[in-house]
């Protein structure tokens, strides 16, 4: 049995990814101050708790899922408890060491790192590989959220690369979708179509880097004839920057993770 602490985005995509993967949602419970998000939840078959202690007492494993300026307070109150069970994190800024420092009382505590592509089952949920659940549990919690999406093991001193690719993103995706769109709708397209075929040609280009294992510079020269159409879209890209803009997105992305978590650790920003 596992319950979720906080039932926002991220917990309502880990949920419905979890659900449409063939877990039972009888499985699974969430508790949060949001009456309204309880009652999401409770409609897809989820029980749900109007208090941290209720959810405690009825889990093994607990999904830490609220903001992190609120994280201490909840493991103060499980710590109080002396709550025994299993704890898996996907609060940002929040690392192992200081984790189990706040819930020494826990069974195990794992760090895991989740996107929202989760909810449609084609997230990516990176794990700390120096978590301190036993085997068993660790299996588990992989087996349960591997029906999100691809489960990878990574040093937590890499989380925040992670955080920057991985976790933020899809809205980076969501970002170049729209612009692909509003550039199709400037050309005539209607909207709905222009979205249509900028969503499956991001969706056909990823999955032939995954199937062909080729390099993606490859895959992209194959597609830009010499004298045509495309390598002139190209050299446009390029005069504008776009590998220097995300490049520079990440490294902004991942130094303010950097900063959320020194501040929680207590140290100077």
């Amino acid at each position: 049995m596992m319950g979720f602490i906080g039932a926002g985005n991220m917990a309502s995509a880990l949920i419905h990814g979890m659900i449409g993967g063939g877990l039972d949602p009888a499985e699974l419970s969430a508790f949060d101050i949001d009456p309204e998000k309880l009652r999401k939840q409770k409609e897809i078959g989820l029980t749900v708790f109007h208090s941290l202690n209720d959810i405690a007492s009825y889990v093994e494993c607990l999904v830490l899922a609220v903001k992190p300026k609120d994280c201490g307070a909840v493991l103060l109150q499980l710590e109080t408890i002396q709550w025994r069970g299993n704890l898996v994190s996907v609060a940002a800024g929040w690392p192992q060491k200081k984790l189990q420092e706040a819930l020494p009382s826990a069974g195990g505590v794992l760090r895991m790192m989740p996107n929202t592509p989760s909810q449609v089952r084609e997230g990516v949920l990176a794990v700390n590989e120096n978590h301190s659940m036993d085997a068993f549990h660790f299996k588990a919690i992989q087996n349960a959220f591997g029906r999100c999406g691809s489960v990878i093991e990574i040093p937590e001193a890499l989380f925040d690369a992670a955080i920057a690719i991985s976790g933020s993103g899809p809205a980076y995706v969501y970002l170049f979708i729209e612009a692909l769109a509003d550039a199709g709708v400037r050309e005539g397209l209607p909207r709905d179509v222009a979205y249509a075929l900028s969503a499956q040609t991001l969706r056909g280009a990823a999955t032939m880097v995954q199937r062909t294992g080729r390099h993606p510079g490859a895959l992209k020269d194959d597609v830009c004839s010499p004298g045509g159409t495309t390598i002139e879209a190209i050299a446009m890209l390029e005069k504008a920057g776009l590998r220097s803009a995300v490049m520079d997105a990440v490294r902004a992305c991942a130094k303010r993770a950097r900063r959320m978590t020194r501040q929680i650790e207590g140290k100077k920003a």
